[in-house]
């Protein structure tokens, strides 16, 4: 077989680690737990290299500010995961846009569960993927940090409002339950449940992935059983 350079990011398999190691005797309750954590180590690794940056613009300090603060947990409530999810919506558009155009969709589509640009492109800072290709002059690594924090907090004042209390990720994160019996809109209206504010994300134990070819949160992969022994 042909070698691949797609693979699952290590962070569920990093987190699964982290918690059993610090499990003496586990019981049904820490696996229950376990099942439904919510911290990202996906932040844990890249929220540091955001904040090494100076920013000036007040929205993008405004969005740096909430990540300093968060806990990196993709709970609902929680606006650190709104933030920190829009903002690597931003950052992909303008690191690929430029280069991919109308196919940066079927990046988005190609890579939802994968280890991607994001996870990488803050220990490259000579990438050329960092210069916008449409401009004359030559983007900096914090330049486009910076817009990207920037058009992370004007979404969410679009999306959610301008108060800052009810940014949320359970807002931008949700998940419809499709009964399998509704086969047309009348009865989808009728059997389908949902939209539901719900937790976690791509890399987190508790996988509530989402996809964002359609520009948006839904969760689109997410366990069909939780079973403990």
């Amino acid at each position: 077989a042909p070698p691949t350079y797609s693979w699952c990011s290590p962070y569920r398999y990093q987190r699964i680690a982290e918690l059993l190691a610090g499990l003496d005797r586990p019981s049904p309750e820490d696996f229950q737990r376990m099942q439904m954590d919510c911290r990202s180590l996906q932040a844990d690794r890249l929220v540091p290299k955001i904040l090494s940056f100076s920013y000036s613009d007040p929205d993008a300090l405004t969005a740096a500010q909430i990540l300093a603060r968060w806990d990196r947990t993709m709970t609902v409530d929680s606006t650190g995961a709104a933030v920190f999810h829009l903002f690597l919506s931003e950052l992909m558009e303008l690191l690929l846009e430029d280069e991919l155009g109308a196919h940066l969709h079927q990046y988005h589509q190609a890579s939802f569960i994968s280890y991607s640009v994001e996870d990488v492109i803050l220990d490259h800072l000579d990438s050329p993927l960092w210069d916008r290709t449409d401009t004359p002059r030559r983007e900096s690594p914090s330049e486009i940090l910076e817009t990207a924090l920037s058009r992370t907090v004007q979404r969410l004042n679009g999306l959610c409002g301008r108060d800052r209390d009810k940014w949320r990720w359970g807002k931008l994160h949700t998940i419809i339950h499709h009964h399998s019996g509704a086969t047309g809109w009348f009865s989808r209206l009728l059997l389908d449940r949902g939209p539901y504010p719900i937790g976690g994300d791509n890399s987190t134990v508790n996988a509530m992935g989402f996809n964002r070819v359609n520009g948006g949160f839904q969760v689109v992969s997410y366990p069909s059983i939780r079973i403990i022994m």
